[in-house]
């Protein structure tokens, strides 16, 4: 059996997590290109610390808040050289522009989208020529209410019917 480490990183649950998400201001890394502020917060350290403490080749995963945080932490191992399994999100934000979707480009890597969800297509609604989702969408789900469908318990619900399993 092959035992594989994931880093995985939660969608908003604290005021704080919220206020990370409406942060929409775009900000340039070195490493990155433009990237959004709230997004990005205490990311370079936490890519500093595991690519010293490990893991190694890690399979990378979040949700909303905690997708653009893998997709960001992504980024940083694409652009220092340091390899990652996968880099799998649900309902993910764009976190970044042009050069983070091109940094991880040819990586293996699945955005899910359930439904109608809107929150993979924020920001970037009055930027969109901008703001670049970091891969294209594996669709999932029929929810047409673009908020509950982006609950991570609608996604877990989308995936297994998508996969032919039952939700108990």
């Amino acid at each position: 059996m092959v035992v594989q480490d994931v880093i995985v990183f939660r969608g908003s649950a604290t005021e704080s997590d919220w206020l990370k998400d409406f942060e929409a201001f775009p900000i340039s890394d070195s490493l990155l290109g433009k990237i959004e502020r709230g997004f990005s917060q205490g990311m370079k350290e936490v890519f500093l610390w595991l690519s010293k403490n490990g893991p190694h080749n890690p399979i990378i995963t979040g949700h909303s808040l905690g997708g653009a945080h893998a997709v960001i932490l992504a980024g940083y191992y694409k652009a220092m050289h340091v390899a990652f399994a996968e880099l799998v999100t649900f309902g993910c934000p764009r976190p970044g522009y042009a050069t983070l979707r091109n940094l991880l480009k040819g990586s293996n890597m699945i955005a899910y989208r359930n439904g109608a969800d809107i929150v993979p297509t924020v920001p970037g609604a009055f930027l969109w020529w901008a703001y670049r989702s970091y891969t294209d969408w594996t669709r999932i789900g029929k929810s047409d209410d673009p908020l509950l469908a982006h609950l991570i318990a609608n996604y877990i619900t989308a995936l297994r019917q998508s996969s032919g399993q039952s939700n108990a």
